[in-house]
């Protein structure tokens, strides 16, 4: 029986759909709402195709720029939009919402809206299309063709691979005896472009890989070392589109491999000052902090060394675990994301915003390390997470050097903590709206609480 299509390969989803209809209602048949206070709003120049001397600039606020961030976050999602960024397709919505709103006497008309709804969307969707990818392996012998996980493992001849589509051109023919040159992975994907198709198929393989490993291990356990199941993707690709006569795209990438790295005597001399501070406390510092700081710095290190940012994430998140929470508490999330405010508040410096610590520790690594979701992280969470686990290193070692009489983690958590910090941080959490702003000021609330019955 022949598997049915998912339709939201072909067309953007009937929930974006309405999200961007009721944008479009609010714009047009709403009056400009009157909003009092600090709220959150877009001002930019009007795109050059709508601009006269009475509407150069246009700006949105209110319950208009909460419907826009909201139809901006869905089309980001959609599957016929993979081609485009969230940063891409921003412009072309403003460029919408602002010919909604010059021309809002027109757009009233909501079948005249609803039409020029459908004309944006097939102006930036693309529908899936089949392609077909083969990758380039290390470490594996194949002496006979196999298949697991919908890949096909198997030797292909330079000839092989010039008349597969790699031919006719000078880098296409290089990458035909490149191809020969060890074992491959071949198998057929759908996406909406050449980059995104390589990317689903890099995915597809490994988890080939990881079949292959994991049958190796039941059927052969014995007769099998850890060190024989190394075999990776060797960074060599090519891509091509299924049904249509256009050349494949390819790249000789060198994959997630070392890449050496010479430190010259003036960084070196950068680089023992900057860990100075840290040295001092593992020098000095009560063991409990010891042994807090060495599994920050572990999981942090440990990061760089993983190719999966699902694996980054979630040793980053641990090691801010490793600072920011006590081992009995049942709530986290909330923990982390209040302290990533606390301790750099504590020595006078900026923080970050702590919803978005709390996504990325409730959501990501929540899902990840239970068992929810896979491949759910990139990299700028992880670039996120990165910086933040490394400056909240440098601040816990300033907070505790500056302590010397402080031994134990509970005392530092104490300390970050202090009431008129927990209400400035309540203070600013008011006006935020959402289920995680709803959260966090529990959790200060709770923890402030406690502070005044102690």
């Amino acid at each position: 029986m022949r598997q049915k299509r998912d339709q939201t390969e072909v067309r953007v989803s009937d929930e974006t759909a309405k999200a961007l209809a009721r944008l479009a209602h609010e714009i047009t048949e709403q009056p400009d709402e009157i909003v009092s206070g600090a709220v959150s709003f877009k001002d930019a120049v009007v795109p050059d195709r709508l601009r006269t001397d009475e509407f150069e600039s246009f700006h949105i606020r209110g319950r208009k720029y909460w419907l826009y961030r909201l139809a901006l976050s869905h089309l980001a999602e959609e599957k016929t939009l993979e081609h485009l960024t969230a940063r891409d397709i921003e412009p072309q919505l403003w460029d919408l919402v602002c010919e909604l709103s010059i021309r809002r006497e027109s757009y009233r008309d909501q079948k005249m809206r609803s039409r020029r709804i459908s004309e944006f969307l097939r102006s930036i969707e693309r529908p899936w299309r089949n392609f077909e990818a083969i990758l380039g392996l290390s470490d594996l012998g194949v002496t006979e063709e196999f298949i697991i996980g919908g890949v096909t493992f198997q030797k292909m001849t330079a000839a092989g691979a010039r008349k597969w589509g790699l031919g006719g051109h000078e880098h296409l023919v290089r990458t035909a005896k490149l191809i020969s040159a060890s074992p491959i992975a071949m198998t057929e994907i759908r996406a909406g472009s050449h980059a995104k198709a390589s990317g689903r198929a890099k995915e597809k393989v490994d988890d080939a890989l990881n079949f292959l490993r994991f049958s190796l291990s039941g059927a052969i356990y014995a007769n099998v070392w850890d060190e024989q199941m190394l075999f990776r993707r060797n960074g060599i690709w090519v891509v091509k589109a299924l049904g249509e006569d256009s050349l494949p795209q390819t790249n000789l990438g060198r994959g997630f491999r070392p890449m050496g790295f010479d430190i010259p005597g003036n960084l070196a001399a950068i680089l023992t000052e900057y860990l100075r501070p840290t040295e001092d406390v593992l020098a000095s510092g009560g063991d409990d902090l010891k042994r807090r700081v060495k599994r920050a710095i572990h999981w942090i290190g440990t990061a760089t060394t993983r190719e999966s940012y699902d694996d980054k994430i979630t040793d980053l998140c641990t090691a801010l675990e490793t600072l920011l929470a006590t081992k009995d508490e049942g709530r986290k999330a909330e923990a982390i994301a209040v302290r990533s405010m606390l301790l750099p508040a504590a020595l006078g410096q900026g923080f970050p915003d702590p919803r978005v610590v709390f996504f990325l520790y409730e959501r990501k690594r929540s899902d990840l390390v239970h068992g929810s979701e896979h491949r759910i992280g990139d990299e700028e969470d992880y670039r996120h997470l990165r910086e933040l686990a490394v400056k909240t290193v440098g601040q816990y070692v300033q907070l505790v050097n500056s302590s010397p009489r402080v031994t134990k983690h509970s005392k530092v958590i104490e300390r970050i903590e202090a009431p008129d910090r927990l209400k400035d941080v309540l203070d600013l959490l008011k006006g935020s709206r959402g289920a995680a702003a709803v959260k966090l000021r529990a959790f200060a609330e709770n923890r402030l609480v406690a502070k005044t019955a102690a």
